[in-house]
Protein backbone atom coordinates (compact mmCIF):
# COMPACT_ATOMS: atom_id res chain seq x y z
CA UNK A 1 0.00 0.00 0.00
CA UNK A 2 2.90 2.19 1.01
CA UNK A 3 4.63 1.71 -2.38
CA UNK A 4 1.41 2.16 -4.35
CA UNK A 5 0.75 5.25 -2.97
CA UNK A 6 4.63 6.53 -3.24
CA UNK A 7 4.41 5.60 -6.86
CA UNK A 8 1.27 7.94 -7.65
CA UNK A 9 2.95 10.62 -5.40
CA UNK A 10 5.78 10.99 -7.61
CA UNK A 11 4.09 10.26 -11.11
CA UNK A 12 4.98 12.86 -13.57
CA UNK A 13 1.47 14.03 -13.44
CA UNK A 14 1.43 14.72 -9.91
CA UNK A 15 5.07 16.69 -9.66
CA UNK A 16 4.57 20.23 -9.15
CA UNK A 17 7.80 22.28 -10.55
CA UNK A 18 9.38 19.23 -10.87
CA UNK A 19 9.34 17.68 -7.86
CA UNK A 20 7.01 15.53 -5.40
CA UNK A 21 4.75 16.53 -2.61
CA UNK A 22 6.35 16.94 0.78
CA UNK A 23 3.88 14.18 1.52
CA UNK A 24 6.07 11.76 -0.29
CA UNK A 25 9.00 12.65 1.52
CA UNK A 26 7.40 11.58 4.93
CA UNK A 27 5.90 8.64 3.51
CA UNK A 28 9.47 7.21 1.98
CA UNK A 29 11.23 7.78 5.45
CA UNK A 30 8.18 5.51 7.14
CA UNK A 31 8.70 2.75 4.59
CA UNK A 32 12.77 2.84 5.29
CA UNK A 33 11.96 2.60 9.17
CA UNK A 34 8.83 -0.25 8.68
CA UNK A 35 11.30 -2.08 5.90
CA UNK A 36 14.88 -1.31 9.30
CA UNK A 37 12.23 -2.18 11.74
CA UNK A 38 11.54 -5.96 9.93
CA UNK A 39 14.87 -6.11 9.54
CA UNK A 40 15.59 -5.91 13.12
CA UNK A 41 12.80 -8.12 14.03
CA UNK A 42 14.92 -11.35 11.76
CA UNK A 43 17.78 -11.25 14.02
CA UNK A 44 15.54 -10.34 17.99
CA UNK A 45 14.80 -12.38 20.64
CA UNK A 46 11.42 -12.12 19.91
CA UNK A 47 8.41 -9.90 18.77
CA UNK A 48 6.89 -9.63 22.66
CA UNK A 49 9.26 -6.99 23.36
CA UNK A 50 8.38 -3.36 23.31
CA UNK A 51 10.70 -1.75 20.77
CA UNK A 52 9.22 -4.28 18.16
CA UNK A 53 5.69 -4.86 19.01
CA UNK A 54 4.88 -0.88 19.37
CA UNK A 55 6.52 -0.04 15.97
CA UNK A 56 5.07 -3.04 14.40
CA UNK A 57 1.85 -1.34 14.78
CA UNK A 58 3.03 2.25 14.91
CA UNK A 59 4.73 2.39 11.85
CA UNK A 60 1.97 -0.20 9.61
CA UNK A 61 -0.58 2.80 10.56
CA UNK A 62 1.48 5.59 9.59
CA UNK A 63 2.02 4.35 6.58
CA UNK A 64 -1.74 3.65 6.01
CA UNK A 65 -2.89 7.53 7.18
CA UNK A 66 -0.13 8.65 5.20
CA UNK A 67 -1.54 7.06 2.32
CA UNK A 68 -4.73 7.67 2.56
CA UNK A 69 -5.89 9.10 -0.79
CA UNK A 70 -4.24 7.52 -2.24
CA UNK A 71 -3.71 3.71 -2.65
CA UNK A 72 -7.58 3.10 -0.32
CA UNK A 73 -8.98 3.28 -3.74
CA UNK A 74 -12.56 2.12 -2.26
CA UNK A 75 -12.43 5.57 0.14
CA UNK A 76 -12.45 7.12 -3.51
CA UNK A 77 -15.57 8.80 -5.40
CA UNK A 78 -16.61 6.20 -7.80
CA UNK A 79 -18.29 6.53 -10.61
CA UNK A 80 -21.86 4.57 -11.05
CA UNK A 81 -21.02 1.71 -13.50
CA UNK A 82 -22.63 1.62 -16.50
CA UNK A 83 -25.91 0.15 -17.20
CA UNK A 84 -26.10 -3.31 -18.97
CA UNK A 85 -26.93 -3.16 -22.54
CA UNK A 86 -29.91 -5.07 -24.49
CA UNK A 87 -28.44 -8.42 -24.76
CA UNK A 88 -25.11 -7.74 -23.11
CA UNK A 89 -24.42 -10.40 -19.87
CA UNK A 90 -23.07 -9.66 -16.69
CA UNK A 91 -19.29 -10.76 -16.51
CA UNK A 92 -18.31 -13.94 -14.92
CA UNK A 93 -16.91 -12.09 -11.48
CA UNK A 94 -19.74 -10.11 -11.11
CA UNK A 95 -22.34 -12.86 -11.10
CA UNK A 96 -19.47 -15.19 -8.76
CA UNK A 97 -19.31 -11.55 -6.58
CA UNK A 98 -22.76 -11.12 -6.23
CA UNK A 99 -23.15 -15.30 -5.07
CA UNK A 100 -21.00 -14.82 -2.44
CA UNK A 101 -20.48 -11.47 -1.15
CA UNK A 102 -23.46 -12.11 1.52
CA UNK A 103 -21.98 -15.68 2.59
CA UNK A 104 -19.17 -14.39 3.21
CA UNK A 105 -19.77 -11.04 5.12
CA UNK A 106 -21.78 -13.31 7.50
CA UNK A 107 -19.12 -15.69 8.02
CA UNK A 108 -16.71 -12.77 8.44
CA UNK A 109 -19.41 -11.28 10.77
CA UNK A 110 -19.40 -14.70 12.90
CA UNK A 111 -16.16 -15.66 13.46
CA UNK A 112 -15.05 -12.32 14.73
CA UNK A 113 -18.08 -12.76 16.96
CA UNK A 114 -16.65 -16.12 17.72
CA UNK A 115 -13.35 -15.69 18.43
CA UNK A 116 -14.36 -12.46 20.81
CA UNK A 117 -16.61 -14.43 22.87
CA UNK A 118 -17.17 -18.43 21.85
CA UNK A 119 -14.11 -19.76 21.23
CA UNK A 120 -13.04 -22.59 24.33
CA UNK A 121 -15.62 -21.81 26.12
CA UNK A 122 -15.83 -25.26 27.32
CA UNK A 123 -12.28 -25.05 28.45
CA UNK A 124 -12.03 -21.92 30.46
CA UNK A 125 -13.10 -22.02 34.08
CA UNK A 126 -15.16 -19.73 36.53
CA UNK A 127 -15.70 -16.95 33.86
CA UNK A 128 -19.77 -17.05 31.09
CA UNK A 129 -17.52 -16.27 28.14
CA UNK A 130 -14.52 -17.55 26.10
CA UNK A 131 -12.87 -16.06 23.33
CA UNK A 132 -10.55 -13.06 23.67
CA UNK A 133 -12.67 -11.61 26.15
CA UNK A 134 -12.80 -15.11 28.67
CA UNK A 135 -9.07 -15.99 28.19
CA UNK A 136 -8.31 -11.74 29.25
CA UNK A 137 -10.72 -12.35 32.02
CA UNK A 138 -8.58 -15.33 33.14
CA UNK A 139 -5.52 -13.37 32.75
CA UNK A 140 -6.80 -10.51 35.15
CA UNK A 141 -8.91 -12.80 37.79
CA UNK A 142 -11.91 -12.06 39.62
CA UNK A 143 -12.91 -8.95 40.49
CA UNK A 144 -13.58 -9.94 44.15
CA UNK A 145 -9.57 -10.95 44.27
CA UNK A 146 -8.66 -7.61 44.07
CA UNK A 147 -7.30 -5.77 47.05
CA UNK A 148 -8.64 -2.41 46.92
CA UNK A 149 -6.28 0.82 45.59
CA UNK A 150 -4.16 0.93 42.70
CA UNK A 151 -4.28 -2.14 41.79
CA UNK A 152 -8.59 -1.95 41.94
CA UNK A 153 -7.58 1.02 39.54
CA UNK A 154 -5.44 -0.52 36.94
CA UNK A 155 -8.17 -3.80 36.96
CA UNK A 156 -11.09 -1.58 35.69
CA UNK A 157 -8.69 0.46 33.34
CA UNK A 158 -6.97 -2.45 32.00
CA UNK A 159 -11.20 -3.93 31.81
CA UNK A 160 -11.85 -0.65 30.10
CA UNK A 161 -8.84 -0.12 27.43
CA UNK A 162 -9.05 -4.07 26.39
CA UNK A 163 -12.72 -4.00 25.54
CA UNK A 164 -12.61 -0.82 24.16
CA UNK A 165 -10.44 -1.26 21.69
CA UNK A 166 -11.75 -4.75 21.07
CA UNK A 167 -15.45 -4.23 20.70
CA UNK A 168 -14.53 -0.74 18.35
CA UNK A 169 -12.40 -2.58 16.26
CA UNK A 170 -14.50 -5.60 16.23
CA UNK A 171 -17.58 -3.25 14.85
CA UNK A 172 -15.27 -1.47 12.53
CA UNK A 173 -13.75 -5.12 10.62
CA UNK A 174 -18.07 -5.95 10.39
CA UNK A 175 -18.91 -2.69 9.40
CA UNK A 176 -16.27 -2.89 6.36
CA UNK A 177 -17.54 -6.24 5.29
CA UNK A 178 -20.50 -5.20 5.36
CA UNK A 179 -20.27 -2.16 2.93
CA UNK A 180 -17.57 -3.62 0.71
CA UNK A 181 -18.86 -4.86 -2.52
CA UNK A 182 -16.07 -6.95 -2.88
CA UNK A 183 -15.95 -10.47 -1.86
CA UNK A 184 -12.05 -10.70 -0.93
CA UNK A 185 -12.71 -8.21 1.65
CA UNK A 186 -14.39 -10.46 3.93
CA UNK A 187 -12.32 -13.10 3.15
CA UNK A 188 -9.05 -11.29 3.61
CA UNK A 189 -10.77 -10.30 6.89
CA UNK A 190 -11.58 -13.93 7.41
CA UNK A 191 -7.53 -15.07 6.95
CA UNK A 192 -6.20 -12.47 9.41
CA UNK A 193 -8.41 -13.46 11.89
CA UNK A 194 -5.46 -16.45 12.61
CA UNK A 195 -2.69 -14.42 12.33
CA UNK A 196 -4.93 -11.82 14.58
CA UNK A 197 -4.71 -14.80 16.97
CA UNK A 198 -1.66 -15.83 16.88
CA UNK A 199 -0.29 -12.27 18.18
CA UNK A 200 -2.92 -12.57 20.93
CA UNK A 201 -1.37 -15.73 21.93
CA UNK A 202 2.46 -13.94 21.76
CA UNK A 203 0.03 -11.16 24.61
CA UNK A 204 -0.58 -13.65 27.08
CA UNK A 205 2.70 -15.46 26.77
CA UNK A 206 3.82 -12.49 27.99
CA UNK A 207 1.80 -12.54 30.72
CA UNK A 208 2.37 -15.75 32.11
CA UNK A 209 5.95 -15.35 31.57
CA UNK A 210 6.01 -12.54 34.00
CA UNK A 211 4.31 -14.54 36.44
CA UNK A 212 6.62 -17.50 36.03
CA UNK A 213 9.66 -15.21 36.91
CA UNK A 214 7.70 -14.35 40.33
CA UNK A 215 7.61 -17.51 40.85
CA UNK A 216 11.05 -18.21 40.15
CA UNK A 217 12.45 -15.76 42.54
CA UNK A 218 10.07 -17.27 45.16
CA UNK A 219 11.44 -20.80 44.58
CA UNK A 220 7.81 -22.16 44.04
CA UNK A 221 8.88 -24.19 41.13
CA UNK A 222 5.31 -26.25 40.26
CA UNK A 223 3.68 -22.84 39.42
CA UNK A 224 7.16 -21.24 37.89
CA UNK A 225 7.21 -24.03 35.44
CA UNK A 226 3.86 -24.42 34.57
CA UNK A 227 3.61 -20.87 33.20
CA UNK A 228 6.93 -21.15 31.68
CA UNK A 229 5.31 -24.07 30.01
CA UNK A 230 2.23 -22.00 28.40
CA UNK A 231 4.37 -19.84 27.33
CA UNK A 232 6.17 -22.24 24.95
CA UNK A 233 2.87 -23.67 23.62
CA UNK A 234 1.72 -20.34 22.91
CA UNK A 235 4.82 -19.15 21.17
CA UNK A 236 6.96 -21.85 20.75
CA UNK A 237 9.84 -19.52 19.03
CA UNK A 238 10.24 -17.32 21.94
CA UNK A 239 14.16 -18.01 23.36
CA UNK A 240 13.57 -16.59 26.75
CA UNK A 241 10.94 -19.00 28.38
CA UNK A 242 12.98 -22.32 27.30
CA UNK A 243 16.35 -20.24 29.20
CA UNK A 244 14.58 -19.29 31.98
CA UNK A 245 12.87 -22.89 32.36
CA UNK A 246 16.30 -24.54 32.13
CA UNK A 247 17.23 -22.07 34.74
CA UNK A 248 14.63 -23.28 36.94
CA UNK A 249 15.71 -26.72 36.67
CA UNK A 250 19.39 -26.09 36.97
CA UNK A 251 18.45 -24.29 40.46
CA UNK A 252 16.53 -26.91 41.48
CA UNK A 253 18.93 -29.50 41.15
CA UNK A 254 17.06 -32.69 42.36
CA UNK A 255 18.87 -35.62 40.91
CA UNK A 256 15.71 -37.85 41.72
CA UNK A 257 14.59 -39.72 38.37
CA UNK A 258 10.75 -39.16 38.20
CA UNK A 259 8.10 -38.84 35.18
CA UNK A 260 6.71 -35.67 35.92
CA UNK A 261 4.39 -34.81 32.16
CA UNK A 262 2.94 -31.43 34.13
CA UNK A 263 6.96 -30.63 34.37
CA UNK A 264 7.10 -31.18 30.49
CA UNK A 265 8.38 -34.88 30.46
CA UNK A 266 7.23 -36.86 27.70
CA UNK A 267 6.95 -40.58 26.63
CA UNK A 268 6.69 -41.78 29.74
CA UNK A 269 10.09 -41.22 29.98
CA UNK A 270 11.60 -40.49 33.79
CA UNK A 271 14.19 -37.49 34.47
CA UNK A 272 15.93 -35.93 36.73
CA UNK A 273 16.46 -32.23 36.74
CA UNK A 274 20.34 -32.09 35.10
CA UNK A 275 18.46 -33.98 32.00
CA UNK A 276 15.52 -31.42 31.70
CA UNK A 277 17.65 -28.48 31.90
CA UNK A 278 19.99 -29.87 29.69
CA UNK A 279 16.78 -30.18 27.55
CA UNK A 280 15.67 -27.14 27.73
CA UNK A 281 19.03 -25.14 26.76
CA UNK A 282 19.35 -27.38 24.22
CA UNK A 283 16.18 -25.76 23.14
CA UNK A 284 17.84 -22.43 23.60
CA UNK A 285 20.79 -22.80 21.57
CA UNK A 286 18.37 -24.43 18.45
CA UNK A 287 17.13 -21.29 18.26
CA UNK A 288 20.02 -18.71 19.48
CA UNK A 289 23.52 -20.68 19.04
CA UNK A 290 25.27 -17.48 20.37
CA UNK A 291 23.77 -16.84 22.91
CA UNK A 292 26.04 -16.25 25.13
CA UNK A 293 24.20 -16.27 28.76
CA UNK A 294 23.27 -19.61 27.81
CA UNK A 295 27.02 -21.44 27.58
CA UNK A 296 27.65 -19.85 31.24
CA UNK A 297 24.48 -21.55 32.39
CA UNK A 298 25.31 -25.26 30.96
CA UNK A 299 28.67 -24.60 31.99
CA UNK A 300 26.64 -24.04 35.50
CA UNK A 301 24.53 -26.77 35.26
CA UNK A 302 27.86 -29.84 34.00
CA UNK A 303 29.74 -27.78 37.01
CA UNK A 304 26.85 -28.64 39.34
CA UNK A 305 26.90 -32.43 37.81
CA UNK A 306 30.46 -32.99 38.59
CA UNK A 307 29.80 -31.85 42.18
CA UNK A 308 26.62 -34.24 42.48
CA UNK A 309 29.07 -36.67 41.15
CA UNK A 310 32.00 -36.07 43.65
CA UNK A 311 29.82 -36.50 46.58
CA UNK A 312 28.63 -39.69 45.33
CA UNK A 313 31.98 -41.34 45.30
CA UNK A 314 32.26 -40.90 40.92
CA UNK A 315 35.23 -39.10 40.54
CA UNK A 316 35.68 -40.24 36.63
CA UNK A 317 32.36 -39.27 36.21
CA UNK A 318 32.84 -35.87 37.96
CA UNK A 319 35.95 -35.62 35.78
CA UNK A 320 34.03 -35.44 32.87
CA UNK A 321 31.28 -33.19 33.61
CA UNK A 322 34.27 -30.79 34.91
CA UNK A 323 35.87 -31.25 31.23
CA UNK A 324 32.32 -30.28 29.66
CA UNK A 325 31.75 -27.44 31.79
CA UNK A 326 35.16 -26.26 31.08
CA UNK A 327 34.19 -26.44 27.62
CA UNK A 328 31.49 -23.92 28.27
CA UNK A 329 32.83 -21.86 29.94
CA UNK A 330 35.74 -21.03 27.39
CA UNK A 331 32.40 -20.58 24.53
CA UNK A 332 31.30 -17.70 26.58
CA UNK A 333 34.86 -16.27 27.22
CA UNK A 334 35.13 -16.53 23.39
CA UNK A 335 32.34 -14.47 22.87
CA UNK A 336 32.06 -12.49 26.08
CA UNK A 337 35.53 -11.87 27.63
CA UNK A 338 34.36 -9.39 30.13
CA UNK A 339 31.53 -10.91 32.35
CA UNK A 340 33.35 -12.14 36.17
CA UNK A 341 31.24 -15.02 36.93
CA UNK A 342 32.51 -16.67 33.84
CA UNK A 343 35.96 -16.08 35.74
CA UNK A 344 34.89 -17.17 38.67
CA UNK A 345 33.57 -20.72 37.38
CA UNK A 346 36.64 -21.47 35.19
CA UNK A 347 39.00 -20.77 37.94
CA UNK A 348 36.34 -22.88 40.51
CA UNK A 349 37.12 -25.77 37.96
CA UNK A 350 40.93 -25.25 37.90
CA UNK A 351 40.76 -25.13 41.49
CA UNK A 352 38.88 -28.56 41.80
CA UNK A 353 41.16 -30.26 39.98
CA UNK A 354 43.77 -28.46 41.79
CA UNK A 355 45.53 -26.81 38.76
CA UNK A 356 46.69 -23.67 40.33
CA UNK A 357 48.79 -22.13 38.15
CA UNK A 358 46.05 -22.12 35.41
CA UNK A 359 43.68 -20.92 38.47
CA UNK A 360 45.85 -18.03 38.95
CA UNK A 361 46.07 -17.22 35.11
CA UNK A 362 42.35 -17.02 34.84
CA UNK A 363 41.88 -14.41 37.84
CA UNK A 364 45.12 -12.31 36.48
CA UNK A 365 43.09 -12.30 33.31
CA UNK A 366 40.04 -11.29 35.12
CA UNK A 367 41.81 -8.16 36.79
CA UNK A 368 44.21 -7.35 33.86
CA UNK A 369 41.54 -7.26 31.33
CA UNK A 370 43.83 -8.14 28.20
CA UNK A 371 41.00 -9.03 25.85
CA UNK A 372 39.87 -5.58 26.60
CA UNK A 373 43.31 -3.85 26.28
CA UNK A 374 43.69 -0.66 24.04
CA UNK A 375 46.74 0.65 22.19
CA UNK A 376 49.14 3.12 24.22
CA UNK A 377 49.27 5.86 21.72
CA UNK A 378 45.31 6.21 21.61
CA UNK A 379 45.26 5.87 25.33
CA UNK A 380 47.02 8.84 25.48
CA UNK A 381 44.79 11.17 23.81
CA UNK A 382 42.55 12.33 26.32
CA UNK A 383 39.68 13.42 23.64
CA UNK A 384 39.81 9.40 22.59
CA UNK A 385 39.39 8.65 26.26
CA UNK A 386 36.21 10.33 26.82
CA UNK A 387 34.62 9.95 23.85
CA UNK A 388 34.95 6.96 20.90
CA UNK A 389 36.54 4.62 24.06
CA UNK A 390 34.70 5.93 26.74
CA UNK A 391 32.84 2.51 26.41
CA UNK A 392 35.23 1.24 29.51
CA UNK A 393 37.30 2.81 32.29
CA UNK A 394 40.33 3.45 32.67
CA UNK A 395 43.03 4.20 35.32
CA UNK A 396 46.09 5.60 35.43
CA UNK A 397 48.82 2.99 36.52
CA UNK A 398 52.64 4.49 37.01
CA UNK A 399 52.38 7.11 34.60
CA UNK A 400 50.26 5.11 31.62
CA UNK A 401 46.60 4.56 31.49
CA UNK A 402 45.07 0.86 31.36
CA UNK A 403 41.61 -0.16 31.89
CA UNK A 404 41.29 -2.98 33.85
CA UNK A 405 38.03 -4.68 35.30
CA UNK A 406 39.42 -3.65 38.95
CA UNK A 407 39.04 -0.12 40.14
CA UNK A 408 37.95 2.21 42.73
CA UNK A 409 34.56 2.37 41.21
CA UNK A 410 34.05 -1.54 41.72
CA UNK A 411 35.27 -1.53 44.79
CA UNK A 412 33.29 -5.04 46.10
CA UNK A 413 33.99 -6.72 42.93
CA UNK A 414 37.61 -5.87 42.88
CA UNK A 415 38.44 -6.86 46.47
CA UNK A 416 36.45 -10.15 45.52
CA UNK A 417 38.72 -10.50 42.33
CA UNK A 418 41.92 -10.22 44.02
CA UNK A 419 40.56 -12.53 46.95
CA UNK A 420 39.92 -15.40 44.57
CA UNK A 421 43.64 -14.87 43.19
CA UNK A 422 45.36 -14.97 46.77
CA UNK A 423 43.29 -18.22 47.59
CA UNK A 424 45.06 -20.27 44.30
CA UNK A 425 47.98 -18.52 45.18
CA UNK A 426 47.78 -19.88 48.77
CA UNK A 427 47.14 -23.36 47.63
CA UNK A 428 49.84 -23.46 45.63
CA UNK A 429 52.31 -22.14 48.32
CA UNK A 430 53.10 -18.97 47.29
CA UNK A 431 52.33 -16.81 50.35
CA UNK A 432 54.62 -13.79 49.07
CA UNK A 433 51.63 -13.79 46.18
CA UNK A 434 48.78 -14.82 48.24
CA UNK A 435 49.59 -11.56 51.06
CA UNK A 436 50.11 -9.16 47.81
CA UNK A 437 46.56 -10.06 47.15
CA UNK A 438 44.95 -10.15 50.23
CA UNK A 439 46.38 -6.84 50.83
CA UNK A 440 45.53 -5.25 47.59
CA UNK A 441 41.68 -7.25 48.43
CA UNK A 442 40.95 -5.18 51.23
CA UNK A 443 42.36 -1.88 49.80
CA UNK A 444 39.69 -1.91 48.08
CA UNK A 445 37.27 -2.92 50.90
CA UNK A 446 38.75 -2.68 53.81
CA UNK A 447 36.27 -5.03 55.87
CA UNK A 448 36.12 -7.68 53.46
CA UNK A 449 36.33 -10.22 56.11
CA UNK A 450 37.25 -13.63 53.79
CA UNK A 451 40.62 -11.53 52.74
CA UNK A 452 41.28 -10.16 56.31
CA UNK A 453 40.95 -13.74 57.36
CA UNK A 454 42.71 -15.59 54.97
CA UNK A 455 45.73 -13.03 55.03
CA UNK A 456 45.90 -14.15 58.63
CA UNK A 457 46.22 -17.42 57.92
CA UNK A 458 48.77 -17.04 55.62
CA UNK A 459 50.91 -15.02 58.00
CA UNK A 460 50.32 -18.20 60.50
CA UNK A 461 51.58 -20.20 57.60
CA UNK A 462 54.24 -18.16 56.72
CA UNK A 463 55.68 -17.89 60.61
CA UNK A 464 55.56 -21.32 60.72
CA UNK A 465 58.36 -21.37 58.42
CA UNK A 466 59.86 -18.80 59.46
CA UNK A 467 59.03 -16.29 56.65
CA UNK A 468 56.90 -14.06 58.58
CA UNK A 469 58.94 -10.54 59.43
CA UNK A 470 58.24 -7.03 60.83
CA UNK A 471 57.87 -4.34 58.39
CA UNK A 472 58.14 -0.43 58.72
CA UNK A 473 55.21 1.52 58.80
CA UNK A 474 54.77 5.22 57.76
CA UNK A 475 53.05 6.94 60.80
CA UNK A 476 51.72 9.26 58.42
CA UNK A 477 49.54 6.77 56.79
CA UNK A 478 47.94 5.42 60.02
CA UNK A 479 44.20 6.00 60.17
CA UNK A 480 44.43 7.07 56.13
CA UNK A 481 42.14 5.32 53.94
CA UNK A 482 44.01 3.41 51.86
CA UNK A 483 44.61 4.46 47.97
CA UNK A 484 42.61 1.60 46.18
CA UNK A 485 44.83 -0.70 44.51
CA UNK A 486 48.06 -0.33 46.59
CA UNK A 487 49.54 -2.50 49.62
CA UNK A 488 47.95 -1.76 52.83
CA UNK A 489 50.26 -1.08 55.80
CA UNK A 490 49.75 -4.15 58.39
CA UNK A 491 53.09 -4.25 59.89
CA UNK A 492 54.39 -7.66 58.34
CA UNK A 493 55.39 -9.39 54.97
CA UNK A 494 56.18 -12.65 54.37
CA UNK A 495 60.11 -12.70 52.64
CA UNK A 496 61.08 -15.30 50.16
CA UNK A 497 62.49 -18.77 50.77
CA UNK A 498 66.56 -19.33 51.39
Amino acid sequence: MGFRSLGQLTATESLKDGRPPPRAFDLIGVIVSFMGMLGHNCFDVSLRFVSSGVYLGLLSGLIVNLARGRALYELHAREPEAALLPGEEASLWKTVSEMLIWPLRLAAAGAIVWLAFIKGWTTLKYVPFGGMFGEFSMLLGPLSRVPQGGELLQWWLAWGVFAGCMLWLGWKMIRLCLLADNPVVPLLVLAMLQPLYLFWGYFRADIHHNVAIYFSKERNWAPAVGNYLIVHKLNPEFVMSKYFLGNVFNDRFNMTKAYLPDWGDTNNEARDDYERALYWYDQVRRLSPNYVQMHHQIGNLHLRRAEWANSNGRPDEASKYLDMAMTRFKLYYQIDPVFPPNYYRMGQVHMIRKEYDKAIAVYRGLIEAGRCSVDDSLLEKPWLRNTILSYQTYEQIENKWHHRHVGAARARESAEAYTSLGNAQFMKGDYEGAEDSYRRALSYEPAWEMARKNLEVTYRRAQLEGRLKQDKVDPAAAGKKPVPGTLIPTGWIVVPKK
